[in-house]
């Protein structure tokens, strides 16, 4: 499979820390950045660029580095607002110790969701949107990409199906409104749709019964944590596997019509099926990067960086790093993937992982008994007939 997406679109010109990850061609460039400048300033973007996998992990590590400028624990445009309220009480956007009690409560309630139950909430959503129906393949695909992830989510809150129509809409709908309104460039428009997609988010999961926001709130309540914090944290497990889970579910399209026919066997056991996924991560990642804040003056890779330095982790440079993959452009499910940079590490790795492998696990099962359709929408894609969505970070293949 190596050197396919390198055919795409020769001339959309050379790709820079944040076009890369829409970039039709984007990873021979990671790769150099990770041999030939691991890190380094960008004067274009005003970031320090982290660009190899030994770095990009020391930065996760470094308490040092913060996930908010230390001046701006809330951006500047969101003050004021309910998305700014939401935002403000997102404990993956916060740093300290205040923040540790709400992460063990967070980490027991995921804990708490078993392989078994995250499979069955996939497996539940992709049947309430018809992933495996009659549909153009295509718009299936564009289905699963605004709604899978947040349906099952949802249906792992406890919310009822009754209550889950606000999320069948989810082009236009309160996730992906509240997901643009907190990311960087937003409007004063986006910021008041993501304050309504707040409000209706908030009513929306107030739905749920028995399930993780009941675990949630019990285990928020024995660390003194007031319950409407724990559920906006709740609606941010909607939001954090927002754009993560929609670009892995186009990874997986696009790798799944380029497996050779010779290995399709392999994906008929669960085992399987994850050492497939995780090579997608790897291969395609659907994050490429995430930003850190200098909280102090400091030294990192032996340059000196003032208090409020931004720095720009390049996960997919990192997941190309010949130094920490052997021929990292080889997409080879059987690598021992020990690390999958997209999903971060140290005190703010994703704790979605499981989720969006679940997720991710449902659509192959849906696209496997006709993999003839999608290796013909895949060549097409390859032949120039697809694009990604432009954004700075999230690396999601819209298909036509």
């Amino acid at each position: 499979m190596s050197g396919i997406a390198e055919r795409q679109n020769a001339g959309a010109g050379e790709p820079t820390p944040l076009t890369a990850a829409f970039h039709p061609a984007p990873y021979r460039y990671y790769a150099a950045l990770a041999v030939n400048r691991p890190f380094g300033f960008d004067p274009a973007s005003g970031l320090w660029i982290v660009a190899s996998a030994d770095l990009v992990e020391a930065a996760l590590a470094d308490p040092r580095l913060l996930v908010r400028p230390p001046a701006e624990p809330v951006p500047p445009t969101l003050l004021g607002s309910e998305a700014g309220q939401f935002f403000g009480r997102l404990v993956r956007m916060t740093d300290g110790e205040a923040p540790q009690a709400l992460k063990r409560a967070i980490v027991a309630t995921l804990g708490a969701l078993t392989p078994e139950k995250i499979s069955v909430a996939a497996a539940r959503a992709g049947r309430l949107i018809g992933l495996a129906g009659e549909a153009p393949l295509a718009a299936r695909l564009t289905r699963a990409r605004q709604v899978l992830a947040p349906l099952t989510v949802a249906l792992l809150l406890g919310v009822p199906e009754a209550a889950l129509a606000p999320l069948l809409a989810e082009e236009t709908g309160p996730v992906s409104g509240l997901v643009a309104a907190i990311a960087p460039g937003a409007d004063a428009g986006g910021i008041r749709a993501g304050s309504e997609g707040v409000a209706l988010l908030r009513q929306l999961i107030a739905a749920a019964g028995e399930g993780a926001l009941a675990e949630l709130v019990r285990q928020a309540a024995r660390e003194g944590i007031p319950a409407d914090v724990a559920l906006d944290n709740a609606i941010g497990f909607l939001t954090q596997s927002f754009d993560a889970t929609a670009g892995l579910i186009g990874a997986v399209a696009l790798a799944l019509g380029r497996l050779p026919a010779a290995v399709l066997a392999d994906l008929e056991s669960a085992a399987g099926r994850q050492a497939f996924l995780r090579e997608v991560a790897r291969h395609d990642p659907p994050i490429h990067n995430t930003r850190r804040f200098a909280g102090e003056a400091m030294d990192f890779a032996g340059e000196p960086l003032p208090t409020g330095a931004g720095l720009l982790l390049l996960f997919a440079a990192a997941s190309h790093d010949p130094a920490r993959y052997d021929e990292p452009e080889r997409f080879d499910p059987a690598r021992d993937n020990r690390w999958l940079p997209t999903f971060g590490s140290g005190r703010h790795a994703c704790p979605g992982q499981a989720i969006a492998f679940a997720v991710a696990e449902a659509v192959l099962l849906a696209l496997l008994p006709r993999r003839a359709e999608v290796c013909q929408l895949v060549a097409g894609f390859d032949a120039g007939g697809g694009t990604w969505l432009r954004l700075a970070n999230a690396r999601i293949a819209l298909f036509s």
